[in-house]
């Protein structure tokens, strides 16, 4: 069969459900006090070594291992995760970028549907998803254990 060169894809409906809820659960973190840090998508691919010192700092890690980060590009090795995004095979250079590919794949029609089922989707999150971009808001939440 080979190795998946892409993750699963989610019609409009399903993907939006599954950003509400995600985000909606990363948002009740805050009602708990379990030490936690939201990390949107675009800022951590524009700066992933900042982001991930806050990250390591939570959960009180040396960040002196952030050396495989040169110049917006990860220089990554083999790892024994079990489970993820193929690129998770990928060893060696690999230049960090923002995908905007959906910024121009999305079909027009779908833009109304997106934006109205993630608008104000739970009562955590206050910030539509779509203004000018359908999905520019995508977050990546990092939970920490409480001490």
């Amino acid at each position: 069969m080979g190795v998946p060169t892409l993750l699963p894809q989610h019609g409009p409906v399903s993907a939006s459900i599954r950003y509400g809820l995600y985000n909606g659960l990363a948002d009740a973190l805050s009602l708990t006090g379990i030490p936690h840090i939201r990390v949107r998508y675009e800022d951590l691919v524009d700066d992933p070594a900042q982001h991930l010192s806050r990250i390591l700092g939570l959960a009180g890690a040396q960040t002196s291992s952030l050396d495989f980060l040169r110049g917006g590009v990860a220089a990554l090795r083999t790892n024994h995760m079990v489970d993820g995004n193929p690129i998770r095979f990928t060893t060696g250079q690999v230049a960090l970028h923002r995908d905007e590919d959906w910024t121009s794949a999305m079909p027009r029609g779908q833009r109304p549907l997106v934006t109205g089922l993630t608008f104000r989707s739970c009562p955590f999150t206050a910030t539509p998803v779509v203004t000018q971009r359908p999905m520019r808001d995508r977050r990546l939440n990092v939970a920490g254990v409480a001490s």
